[in-house]
C-alpha cells in the first residue's frame, strides 16, 4: 500500500493529486458527518425509550397498585397504554430521525456543492494520468450515502 501510494505521488500530475486530496477530505468529511448522524440517532433512541419507560411504565405501575375493584375498571385502560408505548416509540423514532436527517442535510449542502465543483474540475481533466483515483473516492462517497439512506 504504501509502496503504492510513492508510486502515486511519483506519476501523477499536480492537479491530479489536489483533485485526491480534496476527494480524500470529503471522503473524511462525508464519512464523519454519517458518523455524528448516527451517534445523534442512538442518543434520541435511547432517550425516547427512556421517556417512554418513565411515562408508560409509571402509568401501568400505577393501575397494578389500585385495589382490585379499581384495577378491573382500569385494565382497559392499562392494556391501551401497554399497546400504545411501541407505537409512540416507533413515531417518536420517526420524528427524531427526521430532524436529525434535516439537520445533517443542512451540514452537507456546503460540502456537497465543493463535490460538485470537483466532480466538474474532473471531467475535463480526463486525459490526466491517474485521474480515475479521485474518481473513485467521489464514487466511494456517493455508494456509502446511497447505502446509508436505505439502511
Amino acid at each position: 500500500m504504501i509502496g503504492y501510494i510513492k508510486r502515486f505521488w511519483r506519476e501523477a500530475s499536480d492537479k491530479c493529486k489536489a483533485y485526491t486530496t480534496v476527494a480524500f477530505a470529503l471522503l473524511l468529511i462525508f464519512f464523519g458527518l454519517d458518523v455524528y448522524e448516527c451517534t445523534l440517532n442512538k442518543k434520541a433512541e435511547a432517550e425516547i425509550e427512556n421517556t417512554a419507560n418513565s411515562v408508560f411504565d409509571s402509568l401501568v405501575q400505577e393501575i397494578e397498585s389500585m385495589d382490585t375493584q379499581t384495577q378491573e375498571i382500569m385494565e382497559l385502560l392499562k392494556n391501551m397504554v401497554i399497546e400504545i408505548k411501541p407505537q409512540w416509540i416507533k413515531l417518536a423514532l420517526l420524528a427524531a430521525s427526521s430532524i436529525i436527517g434535516v439537520f445533517i442535510d443542512i451540514m452537507k449542502k456546503p460540502v456537497e456543492g465543493i463535490k460538485d465543483i470537483l466532480s466538474k474540475g474532473l471531467e475535463d481533466e480526463r486525459d490526466e494520468p491517474k485521474i480515475w483515483i479521485p474518481f473513485m473516492v467521489l464514487m466511494v462517497i456517493d455508494i456509502t450515502e446511497i447505502f446509508l439512506t436505505f439502511s
